[in-house]
């Protein structure tokens, strides 16, 4: 078992979650979720194209709304994810390198000594773990190449991977994206403009690939916490999800760090 290793990739992403959201408490106000169906495997985006939908792309003028986001997902938590989602890829990219690729995988309920649990693996890419938690998302055993991990050993890297599994969603909790795009109007000190929208056939549906940029600064952020940010999220009219966040400048500093949900399959 290695470990060291499988402790350093999970504090790596750890790290870049940290350097990606910057300054999560945007001032606004916190998101709520909506239900959703569908599985997705999202398709890359080489590059950003204008937008040729004439007036609909037309700079927006004040309290209007750019993309209406009803149907808008990012679980807070385990329990909301297992709940929902039966499987979900994404990769950490830097200056255009994958340094990490997290795949998480729901497989089944398992009763161990009488408690009901859900039973999830996750694979680091040179590590595979697998995990049971019961339905109040407490660790009931882990395990990692097959062997079991002891619970005061587990402890000092499973929350770490946990965020990891939760990264898309977390950070678009932590921006408050779907307040960002839906109100940005009314909130000073941020700037979203949306520079490309493109018709997608993703995992079998289709879906409206919106790409926005967006620049937070003071005063919906602290004095030094600025960035401006690239967010693509795909519309499938019954479900809105983040697919892809690239962080351009982050506290005055050029940064060159982006993720990319690369495969989501909802639970039947």
């Amino acid at each position: 078992m290695k470990l060291f290793f499988c402790r350093g990739v999970v504090f790596l992403l750890c790290l870049l979650l940290l350097a990606v959201t910057g300054c999560g408490d945007s001032g606004v106000a916190d998101e709520t979720g909506e239900d959703q169906a569908g599985d997705i495997t999202v398709e890359d985006e080489d590059a950003l194209v204008e937008d040729n939908q004439g007036e609909e792309d037309s700079e927006n003028g004040e309290g209007e709304e750019i993309l209406a986001l009803d149907e808008w997902e990012a679980p807070a938590n385990l329990q909301e994810m297992i709940a929902k989602f039966e499987e979900i890829q994404h990769s950490i990219i830097q200056d255009g390198e994958v340094v990490a690729t997290v795949h998480y995988l729901y497989e089944d309920s398992e009763t161990i000594e009488g408690t009901e649990t859900d039973r999830f693996s996750v694979d680091f890419g040179e590590e595979k773990f697998t995990v049971w938690i019961d339905p109040t998302g407490e660790l009931i055993k882990i395990e990692a190449g097959g062997e079991e991990i002891p619970a005061e050993m587990a402890s000092i890297f499973v929350e770490p991977m946990m965020a990891n599994i939760l990264m898309p969603f977390q950070i678009a909790r932590d921006w408050n994206a779907r307040e960002l795009i839906v109100d940005y109007s009314t909130q000073p000190g941020v700037d979203v403009s949306r520079v490309q929208s493109e018709e997608q056939e993703i995992g079998g549906r289709s879906a409206q690939v919106y790409t926005f940029e967006v620049t937070v600064e003071p005063p919906a952020v602290e004095a030094d916490h600025g960035a401006k940010m690239r967010w693509q999220i795909a519309d499938f009219g019954d479900l809105q999800i983040i697919t892809g966040w690239d962080i351009i400048e982050s506290s005055g500093e050029e940064m060159n760090i982006e993720f990319k949900v690369e495969k989501i399959v909802l639970r039947e």
